[in-house]
């Protein structure tokens, strides 16, 4: 996990799967407290999605979309992410508690 101020940039896994943090500063040092702490406990996970663009029903594209989720005691922080799947990549993830 990488951690960049003074706007947080929180980095996840061997992936870096990135979200920011915007807002006041005292709710960005909170927030990160709390997505720091779900991490900490395992309850933190990742999917990726494919996802078809389509115009009137015809379609256009087809894209990734990285979807994080942060189960907090405030309820679920999900961030997305869209662009090319990564090599070797998996549909889901989930991170065991870390252990200190």
């Amino acid at each position: 996990m990488k951690v960049y101020p003074p706007y947080p940039t929180l980095c996840l896994g061997p992936e870096q799967h990135c979200t920011e943090l915007f807002g006041r500063e005292e709710v960005r040092m909170r927030d990160l407290v709390l997505l720091i702490q779900a991490v900490i406990e395992g309850r933190y996970s990742w999917e990726h999605r494919q996802v078809q663009r389509k115009l009137l029903w015809i379609p256009l594209y087809k894209f990734t979309r990285l979807i994080g989720r942060f189960e907090t005691p405030d309820g679920p922080w999900v961030f997305t992410r869209q662009g090319v799947e990564p090599p070797g990549a998996v549909a889901h993830k989930t991170y065991p508690p870390y252990r200190g």
